[in-house]
C-alpha cells in the first residue's frame, strides 16, 4: 500500500545535509532524508519497526539490514 504523500518545504543545515548524504544508503537526498527520519520515530518509539519501515519505503527485511 504506498502512503499518501504531501510536499512540504524544509530548511536543512548543510552539516545534515552532508550527513545524510554519507549514508550510503538511498538514491536520493529525499530517499535518504525519509530513512533518517524513520530511523530516529524508530529510536524514539514515535514507531514501531514495522512501520518505520512502512514510512522508508522499504520492506521489512531491507529496514532492518539498514
Amino acid at each position: 500500500m504506498a502512503l499518501k504523500q504531501s510536499k512540504v518545504q524544509v530548511n536543512i543545515p548543510n552539516d545534515f545535509v552532508a550527513i545524510v548524504n554519507s549514508l550510503g544508503v538511498g538514491t536520493s537526498l529525499d530517499d535518504r532524508i525519509r530513512l533518517s527520519l524513520a530511523i530516529g520515530l524508530l529510536a524514539s518509539k514515535a514507531a514501531s519497526l514495522a512501520q518505520a519501515a512502512q514510512l522508508s519505503g522499504r520492506s521489512l527485511l531491507d529496514f532492518m539490514e539498514i
